[in-house]
């Protein structure tokens, strides 16, 4: 095998990929305005309940941009504080999402990038840490520890619905938004195959 040959592989999964893409019919984004994350209820989530049985890509976003207002090594040091408190207080293990570092320099305003099949009530309710839930699943928890960062308070989540979409797709689909968007948190999620 020759470079040549490579090149050609790697151009047919461009081509299969925007034959892919084409085809999609990726719907307009459902949107859930948060104003101030440190004070969000878990009566927010009323206004998404018709899409807790569907799967669901969603985007986690930052109203404004970050303007270079925390470190990663800032909310670390957040992290590592209130991880400890968790465990202190008896409430267990605290499990937060990855911190992408170099996505920080980017000044990106994606806090996450993530999908759910049939759970998304669940799955914010873990990611906004409304509720009364074990930490010990891996999520933003953003009201633990937000209030202790210097990030702007406004969020946006964007909700992509796809029914009529393959487990397969749906994850192209997210890792292709993952990719693009650059979160702040988390790690780009597993293919279906690699289960």
């Amino acid at each position: 095998m020759n470079k040549d040959k490579i090149k050609a592989m790697m151009k047919e999964q461009v081509k299969k990929l925007d034959s892919l893409i084409e085809k999609m019919n990726i719907p307009e984004p459902a949107m859930l305005p948060i104003k101030d994350i440190t004070n969000v209820e878990e009566s927010v989530l009323d206004n998404i309940k018709e899409l807790n049985k569907k799967p669901i890509v969603y985007l986690i976003m930052l109203k404004e941009n970050l303007n270079n207002l925390n470190s990663p090594e800032d909310i670390t040091k957040i992290f590592t504080k209130t991880k400890k408190n968790q465990k202190e207080s008896g409430k267990g293990d605290w499990y937060i999402s990855d911190i992408n570092a170099s996505n920080w320099k980017l000044d990106s305003r994606c806090l996450y990038v993530g999908r759910s099949y049939g759970k998304i009530i669940t799955r914010m309710k873990q990611h906004l840490a409304v509720g009364n839930l074990s930490r010990n699943t891996y999520s933003l928890w953003l009201k633990d520890w937000f209030k202790e960062s210097k990030l702007p308070r406004e969020i946006e989540i964007y909700f992509l619905e796809f029914e009529n979409m393959s487990s397969e797709h749906i994850y192209m689909i997210e890792d292709l938004l993952w990719k693009s968007l650059s979160p702040l948190f988390g790690r780009p999620g597993k293919s279906p195959r690699s289960k």
